[in-house]
């Protein structure tokens, strides 16, 4: 059942019975009622999108871009945006881009055709395509999580990822670790922005080790690695590699924090799984997708945030380190 098919019922154009839906236009009160009764028994539901389109109207729906929502840091991220975003009535919708350019455009003009009215980027993964995030500015409000960005209808929350990995290996080697390395997955320019902070404290560029991008190959490529050099510490990009690299030292026999210092990025709840528990930097994840959340409500109510907010990293110690 469609717009037509209740205007053929009613006796009516479908110019009247839009009109009488929207409130616009005078609609005679025997063709009202008519419409009425017409809806009321064909259960016809005006479809939100096409009032949306046709009046000029919000659907309070908001268009979520993510890397990989398998990933931890993603996921909890997202959980938290939609759980501030549903308790003020609007709705997400979600969209995984991986390393893909050509996906990250299909993307962003999938969810600008569907009426969004803002869309929220997750991830310094996506600082490398600042230019396409300007131009979807231009067409509505844009909410940056982990991405400093200026520019018009921009708005950011971040932390200084690679700031916080420089402290930490200053930390590392502060503590009497002289050999540590860096284990990144794929080469984003998060990872990249990681890695420039390890390199600031040892330059070294054999000490970066690209250790795939699943949590097998993470596993192996470590066993491989630790069979051939013997790091004193291992900064790994995520959690989720830490957690590879602490299986596989176990696995050849090597005690942990004695003979290797692991530590992770992003401390997510698989750090306090792990045995020992895992060291990590703390980049305020849930705190910056409850902010851009917050501040993408307070856009909408017109009330007053920080355009720009920058959140403190933190090195929390546990028995890994």
């Amino acid at each position: 059942m469609n717009i037509l098919d209740v205007a053929a019922k009613a006796g009516v154009s479908k110019a009247t019975v839009s009109k009488y839906l929207n409130g616009t236009g005078y609609v005679s009160d025997a063709a009202a009622a008519r419409i009425r009764a017409a809806i009321d028994e064909s259960g016809y539901r005006p479809n939100p999108l096409a009032r949306a389109l046709s009046c000029g109207e919000s659907l309070k729906l908001v268009g979520l871009i993510c890397y990989d929502i398998a990933d931890l840091y993603y996921a909890q991220c997202a959980a938290a945006i939609e759980s501030r975003l549903r308790a003020v009535g609007f709705e997400m919708i979600l969209a995984c881009t991986g390393r893909s350019t050509d996906t990250f455009d299909a993307a962003v003009e999938s969810l600008l055709r569907k009426n969004v009215d803002a869309l929220l980027f997750i991830g310094a993964v996506f600082a490398g395509q600042a230019e396409r995030i300007l131009a979807a500015a231009g067409r509505v409000p844009c909410f940056l999580l982990n991405i400093d960005l200026d520019g018009e209808n921009i708005f950011c929350c971040y932390c200084d990822d690679g700031a916080a990995v420089r402290s930490a290996a200053q930390t590392l080697k502060e503590s009497g670790r002289q050999n540590p390395l860096y284990l990144y997955g794929a080469k984003t320019c998060s990872a990249k922005q990681k890695m420039h902070g390890f390199s600031q404290v040892f330059p070294e560029k054999e000490r970066l080790v690209c250790c795939g991008t699943s949590f097998e190959q993470h596993i192996s490529h470590c066993e491989e690695m630790l069979q051939k050099r013997r790091p004193d510490a291992l900064l790994c990009a995520d959690d989720m590699l830490a957690a590879a690299a602490l299986k596989a030292a176990q696995k050849l026999g090597l005690c942990v924090p004695e003979d290797l210092a692991v530590v992770g990025h992003n401390d997510c709840f698989l750090t306090r799984t792990c045995t020992p528990t895992l060291s990590s930097i703390d980049s305020r994840g849930e705190f910056l997708a409850q902010t851009a959340a917050e501040n993408l409500v307070r856009f909408f109510e017109g009330k007053p945030f920080e355009k720009k907010v920058r959140a403190d990293w933190k090195l929390v110690r546990r028995e890994s380190f």
